[in-house]
Formats: structure tokens, C-alpha cells, sequence
């Protein structure tokens, strides 16, 4: 089966083999994000690049990154969790 991925300046069809790297290795760098983003001094870095690009979207997802890397939760954090 074939996949096309569509973005506004690019179009092109992937194979499943293709589709399977892909996911891969964006699961391998998202996992490498994660950590790095657990020591505090890489998480301030990360967070002040993404706001000297200029856009809030940018920042926020950063931030989401942040938060999701310190296992902080909706419903309270890893040090103070909402009991109930």
C-alpha cells in the first residue's frame, strides 16, 4: 500500500517500507528530545530558541515538549499529582 503525504509545497508517495523508517525514526528523535529535555539547562535552551523564532505556534509546542518530557500531566505534576 502506498501513502501520499501532501503538504503545500511538496507532494510525494511513500512505500510501507518508506512509511516504517519514517516512523522510526521520528519516534527515535522524539524519544532523544524527551530525555535531553529532562536536564533543566537543556530544556531553557530549547525554550529560548523556540521563542526567538519569532512565532508563538513555535514557542508552544516547545513548551507542550517541556512539560510532556517532565511528565507533567493534566491533572497535576510528578512531584504534587491531584489525588482523587
Amino acid at each position: 500500500m502506498t501513502c501520499v503525504a501532501f503538504k503545500p509545497h511538496l507532494l510525494f508517495i511513500m512505500n510501507e517500507q518508506q512509511i516504517e523508517l519514517l516512523e522510526y525514526i521520528t519516534e527515535k528523535y522524539e524519544n532523544n528530545l524527551l530525555n535531553d529535555l529532562q536536564n533543566p539547562d537543556e530544556a531553557a535552551e530549547y525554550l529560548n530558541a523556540a521563542l526567538e523564532d519569532g512565532y508563538p505556534e513555535v514557542f508552544l509546542m516547545a513548551l507542550k515538549d517541556v512539560v510532556n518530557a517532565k511528565g507533567i500531566s493534566k491533572a497535576g505534576s510528578a512531584r504534587n499529582p491531584i489525588s482523587e
